[in-house]
């Protein structure tokens, strides 16, 4: 069926070519590339029946998890929540997010702040993408204490 002739197709390494069309600026064709990306997910889904899926190891191999975390950054909307949502569905997203609490000691909020990751997201309050410029905002006041540092 189906799930066999993309296992094959990822097995051939389709996913350094997708990776590659994920990189285009027209976003008919990143949005039709990201709707690929998850039928491949889907069907490693399907074949481990809710159990860890083989094929995000070949998107990280590809580098395209890479691409997917800069699609977030992405002028258009629906480029932009595709993209969020494979990384919240396959990659962790927010979920990891929501078991951290804020006033914890965090040890990522350390991190964050280390790799200058803070300053970036206090750029981002000023994104053109209310959807981005919404993230942030969350982010910086949840596990920062709001938009001063």
């Amino acid at each position: 069926g189906v799930s066999r002739h993309i296992n094959n197709l990822v097995n051939l390494g389709v996913m350094r070519p997708l990776g590659s069309v994920l990189r285009v600026d027209d976003t008919r064709v990143l949005t039709t590339a990201l709707d690929a990306l998850s039928g491949i997910l889907a069907a490693g889904d399907k074949i481990t029946k809710g159990e860890h899926n083989p094929y995000t190891i070949k998107v990280e191999e590809a580098d395209v998890l890479d691409r997917l975390e800069e699609l977030q950054n992405h002028e258009n909307n629906t480029v932009y929540e595709k993209a969020m949502s494979l990384l919240e569905r396959y990659f962790g997203g927010e979920e990891t997010d929501d078991k951290i609490t804020k006033g914890e000691h965090n040890p990522y909020t350390i991190k964050v702040e280390e790799a200058d990751v803070l300053d970036r997201l206090e750029e981002l309050q000023n994104h053109e993408n209310n959807t981005v410029y919404e993230k942030a905002m969350s982010l910086l006041e949840r596990y920062f204490g709001g938009e001063e540092t």
